[in-house]
């Protein structure tokens, strides 16, 4: 149905693109099967729609769920499979949305090559990923007003974008 809404704006928009970000939720009472299932939906998804699928996402909160560092086997696997519509498939994960600078994921997300992380809140306290993500050109999705709301921020002006963008990101 997607493909098809697509082709239709397509039509009279011939400039339009769109393709989806797939996503897993990480904090399931089978996470590592639902991620299995995931990726293998989209390994169908991209062998009858090539061109739809643009990649794969973990998502949820970040202070009491499973880590993506738990699911590189699953996420590794999928990507180096050279057999597989999911070889070199794209990561754009949800990562450094939290406080807690014990957890890793904004690091994993880089080793896992993603193309776009979602937030990136903590990236301010590790320097040197920040200088690696700038080399290898990742987006960073900030939502300053989303961080306020949920606490993670009291004051926009003192939100952590302000580093990143003077750090030259």
């Amino acid at each position: 149905m997607i493909s098809e809404i697509r082709d239709d704006i397509k039509k009279d928009n011939p400039n339009f693109e769109m393709s989806l970000i797939l996503v897993a939720y990480k904090m399931v009472s089978d996470p590592h099967g639902l991620v299995n299932k995931i990726l293998e939906h989209i390994k169908i998804a991209k062998e009858k729609y090539p061109g739809l699928v643009a990649g794969f996402d973990l998502v949820n909160e970040e202070d009491y769920s499973s880590p993506i560092c738990e699911f590189m086997p699953e996420v590794l696997g999928a990507q180096q499979d050279k057999s597989s519509a999911l070889y070199n498939m794209p990561t754009f994960f949800h990562a450094g949305e939290t406080h807690d600078q014990d957890i890793t994921n904004m690091h994993d997300s880089v080793l896992l090559n993603s193309k776009r992380i979602g937030h990136g809140f903590q990236l301010s306290v590790f320097p040197n990923l920040l200088k690696e993500i700038i080399k290898r050109d990742i987006c960073i999705e900030s939502c300053p007003l989303s961080n306020m709301v949920l606490g993670y921020c009291k004051d926009l002006r003192t939100h952590p974008v302000r580093f990143m963008l003077h750090h030259g990101l």
